[in-house]
């Protein structure tokens, strides 16, 4: 609480011009709130994943994604605007963010360029991966990407998008036989 009103101090003699309002701790109004909020991202966080192609057959992947799928979540949310205002980010910083020219679909697959190994003309010279975020502290189109060869987190910006969320993760489904006509 000494916190607070230090902070609360410190801002009006700044001239920040904020209003505090203080509350008792585990009110059903802070608490009510965020349980909406929390109860909303967790939604979105899996529904992230399944458009993404890791269903639950894919734990160890999903329990690694979690957080980048969580952070996608409330980057977006904090860049959704209502009628007549301004988004919260741009609201609070007085400008956009970074990626916002760069905006991709959490899991979308692209081709990142494998630009340690010299190879040939003929020869594959990237590797599909899976968008999962942006890199932090980092030019806007510079993007996270998971290797779905070797399940590694790739920062880079050289990136060919396809249009495609199909993930090779996924067990090949049984071919069947074309059916035959007796005619």
């Amino acid at each position: 609480m000494r916190e607070n009103v230090a902070f609360q101090a410190t801002a009006k003699k700044e001239g920040l011009g904020l209003h505090f309002e203080f509350m008792a701790h585990q009110t059903l109004q802070q608490n009510g709130c965020i349980k909406c909020k929390l109860a909303t991202l967790f939604g979105r966080i899996w529904l992230m994943l399944n458009l993404a192609g890791l269903t639950r057959k894919h734990k160890d992947v999903c329990q690694g994604l979690w957080a980048k799928c969580a952070n996608i979540a409330t980057k977006m949310e904090n860049l959704a605007t209502k009628i007549n205002k301004d988004p919260p980010f741009c609201h609070f910083y007085q400008h956009g963010p970074v990626f916002l020219n760069s905006l991709h679909v959490f899991g979308e697959i692209a081709v990142v360029c494998n630009a340690q190994n010299l190879c040939s003309k003929l020869a594959n010279g990237g590797e599909h991966c899976m968008f999962v975020g942006y890199a932090s502290n980092h030019a806007g189109n510079t993007f996270k990407m998971l290797n779905l060869k070797m399940l590694q987190i790739w920062k880079s910006r050289d990136v060919k998008w396809i249009a495609s969320f199909i993930v090779t993760l996924q067990e090949p489904k049984p071919q069947t036989a074309p059916a035959k006509d007796d005619e």
